[in-house]
């Protein structure tokens, strides 16, 4: 019997695979002012993507004077005068296999490299 080409529209092996993406209801965007980590010891690779800024005083001290009240004075959160405390707070956790931190890696560098010859391209057009 000739092949007509109708078994390749009715084969059950596929052709391609389509990835839609959709955003959980949880997802949301954060800003990242840096990452840290390492491997475990089970041998994941794991990312701390982190916020950072000053820590400021939750605590305030006010004097008594006679009857009133003095001046309102913000308590160091360190207890240290001329100290300043950075806080690094944790927003996400990532953790990936060696192969997937791997991929991660060279997908930011590819957008990276995309990005800086985009600028250089637009600063010799300036020019």
């Amino acid at each position: 019997m000739p092949n007509d080409g109708d078994d390749m529209v009715h084969s059950s092996e596929p052709l391609s695979v389509r990835f839609v993406y959709t955003r959980a209801p949880e997802c949301r965007t954060i800003h990242v002012s840096g990452a840290r980590g390492g491997m475990t010891a089970g041998g994941e690779f794991r990312m701390d993507l982190f916020v950072e800024g000053a820590l400021m005083a939750d605590v305030t001290e006010v004097s008594l004077e006679g009857d009133g009240l003095g001046e309102e004075v913000p308590v160091e959160p360190t207890g240290e005068p001329g100290v300043v405390l950075i806080e690094r707070e944790t927003q996400v956790r990532l953790a990936m296999s060696p192969k997937q931190a791997v991929s991660l890696a060279q997908w930011i560098t590819k957008l990276h490299d995309e990005w800086s010859q985009r600028l250089a391209k637009e600063g010799e057009e300036t020019a």
